[in-house]
């Protein structure tokens, strides 16, 4: 039985945080709507948020520190491949 599209961005985003070796990142997880995910992501320098809404398959990605907030991307996300690209890079963000 295959995942619905924000489970598997709430388990992928576990499991890259659980391999993780480094920044310290925690996460709470809110879901507003059974279709719509929301995490909430720190580190001693930053804040992030994960949004996902189930019905089109989008991902919102936005990066916080100090006064500086940057959209790391928003949009479908249509591809499994194309997820953990962006689970990555908003990884590699939060360690730099």
């Amino acid at each position: 039985m295959e995942l619905a599209f924000i489970e598997r961005v709430d388990s992928r985003w576990a499991s890259l945080i659980r391999n993780h070796v480094g920044v310290e990142i925690s996460t709470v997880a809110s879901r507003r709507t059974a279709d719509h995910l929301c995490l909430e992501i720190r580190t001693e320098n930053a804040t992030a948020q994960i949004t996902a809404r189930e019905a089109l398959r989008t991902l919102e990605i936005t990066v916080s520190r100090f006064k500086d907030q940057r959209t790391l991307c928003e949009g479908a996300c249509n591809t499994d491949i194309d997820l953990d690209r962006k689970l990555r890079a908003l990884l590699i963000d939060l360690s730099a």
